[in-house]
């Protein structure tokens, strides 16, 4: 499916989509819902201002590129982002404590498509701080350092942002993805 024009609000929901490549953009704020498309698996997002972003229960949905979303809003409203229940993967190195002669060292998370909305998490939390960020991902194929695992059973170390007791929903955990 390829959009065209201005769009502010779209939502895709339970289609045959296989592929969303959006050619649209926004005047102000984007609103997109892409959920419950059981066939889709590559989703390319085309507008900026992040408005709210919801991509859920597309469990076939490997490869996300959210890199259009570049600007911050001209508007101090809270941007909403839920991630989940799709087929997205991550690999989690869990902190290392500091012990000894052995420095502290920070959990990582490798999930390329999620990495492309970071610089956008991260510019959003500059500019109207974590209280206006709504934050709930969930990349659903996780590893922990080489092992199966959910973002449930990471090991909580002392100084690590990386909560491990439930999903990523701090700007903080956000910034650990590449």
């Amino acid at each position: 499916m390829v959009t065209a024009g201005t769009i502010e609000t779209l939502s895709i929901d339970s289609t045959g989509l296989v592929s969303f490549n959006p050619g649209h953009a926004v005047v102000n704020l984007s609103s997109l819902t892409v959920k419950d498309n059981a066939s889709l698996v590559s989703l390319t997002t085309s507008t900026d201002y992040l408005g709210s972003l919801t991509v859920t229960g597309n469990a076939s949905l490997t490869t996300v590129d959210f890199s259009s979303y570049q600007n911050v809003s001209n508007s101090e409203t809270t941007a909403t982002i839920t991630i989940n229940g799709n087929g997205l993967s991550a690999a989690i190195t869990t902190a290392i404590a500091a012990n000894g002669a052995v420095a502290f060292k920070e959990a990582t998370i490798v999930s390329p498509g999620l990495a492309t909305l970071k610089a956008a998490v991260i510019a959003h939390v500059a500019e109207y701080g974590e209280a206006k960020l709504s934050l709930d991902v969930d990349p659903t194929n996780i590893t922990i350092n080489g092992t199966a695992g959910a973002l449930t059973s990471v090991t909580q170390v002392a100084g690590s942002v990386l909560k491990g007791s439930d999903n990523i929903n701090t700007s903080a955990e956000f910034a650990l993805i590449n």
